[in-house]
C-alpha cells in the first residue's frame, strides 16, 4: 500500500491543534506529526486525515455519525481502540481540536509507556563479550 502525504492545510491545522494542547508532547510516528501523552500516542496525522485513540463511548459516537472508521493500516489488521477520522472532520480545525482533546484526555488515563533501557556498548563490543563468555563456558578439551 502506497502512503500519501497529508495536505499542507491539514499539517497547518494539526500544528494549530497541537499548540492548543500543551499537555501533549509532539513527536513523529511513521514520519507523520503526532501527539503523545506519557509515551502513548493519542492522535496523529495519517495520510490526508488523522487517527485517534479514543474511549469506547467516543468511538461509538463517531462511528454512529459516520465521521470515522476503524483504523486498519493494513487490510487484514484493524487496530483496536483506534479510529481513522473522516477527511471532513480532520479538515475542520474546531472539530479536530474537540476530538484531539478527547483523545489526549483518554490517553492520559492509560498506563505510561516505559521505554526499554539501552545497554551500554556497541554491537561489536557485545559480540566480543558474547564470544568470551561462550569460550569460558565451553567444555575443556583434553589431549590424549
Amino acid at each position: 500500500m502506497k502512503l500519501t502525504k497529508p495536505s499542507a492545510s491539514l499539517v497547518t491545522e494539526f500544528k494549530w491543534v497541537q499548540s492548543q494542547l500543551p499537555r501533549a508532547q509532539p513527536r513523529k510516528m511513521f514520519g507523520y506529526d503526532a501527539l503523545f501523552v506519557n509515551g502513548n500516542m493519542a492522535i496523529g496525522l495519517w495520510q490526508n486525515t488523522c487517527v485517534a485513540k479514543l474511549s469506547s463511548v467516543d468511538q461509538a459516537e463517531l462511528l454512529a455519525r459516520g465521521a470515522a472508521t476503524p483504523f486498519a493500516p493494513n487490510k487484514d489488521r484493524v487496530m483496536t481502540g483506534w479510529l481513522e477520522l473522516s477527511e471532513e472532520l480532520a479538515h475542520d480545525p474546531e472539530e479536530l481540536l474537540t476530538w484531539a482533546e478527547r483523545a489526549v484526555a483518554h490517553t492520559a488515563t492509560l498506563p505510561p509507556k516505559v521505554r526499554a533501557q539501552k545497554t551500554a556498548g556497541t554491537t561489536a563490543q557485545k559480540a566480543v563479550a558474547k564470544k568470551a563468555v561462550a569460550k569460558k563456558n565451553a567444555p575443556k578439551r583434553t589431549r590424549r
